[in-house]
């Protein structure tokens, strides 16, 4: 997280919060849309189609956005662990080179950069998305 900052989080918090509230918000109109009576049900079904596809749309673009912003991010921060990393490796002693090969070198630098680039970024995906549904959850009860 200190490599994101704390706006970075803020912000990819609201968008997962925002998608989410969207979501709920779609889930609740089809909900009170096919619970409800109306004397002429046709009259008012292009409305409420045309309401559902607008949530839609915009719970695509939240979605969009949020996966975008946190892509981009944590690309950021896997270039700056990465350089974090490198730097540390070359600033080793000759002689940790001399008995450490080189193939395992290279391999646990591999393993390492696989785990910040794919591992860390969708387990953070997978916290903040279940933390925006707890939160919004909470705040329907």
């Amino acid at each position: 997280m200190k490599e994101l900052g704390w706006i970075v989080v803020v912000a990819i918090c609201l968008l997962f919060l925002a998608e989410n509230g969207v979501r709920k918000y779609s889930e609740y109109f089809l909900g009170s849309w096919s619970s409800e009576e109306y004397e002429d049900k046709s009259k008012h079904f292009m409305r409420f189609v045309k309401v559902y596809t607008l949530i839609g749309v915009v719970q695509s673009i939240f979605t969009l956005a949020k996966y975008v912003y946190l892509e981009y991010n944590g690309n950021k921060v896997g270039k700056i662990v990465h350089l974090k990393l490198l730097s540390a490796v070359l600033r080793s002693k000759i002689t940790w080179f001399d008995t450490e090969p080189l193939g395992r070198v290279i391999s646990r630098f591999e393993k390492n950069m696989g785990m910040v680039d794919f591992g860390i970024i969708w387990r953070l995906r997978e916290i903040v998305d279940a933390s925006a549904v707890v939160v919004l959850s909470c705040l329907t009860l």
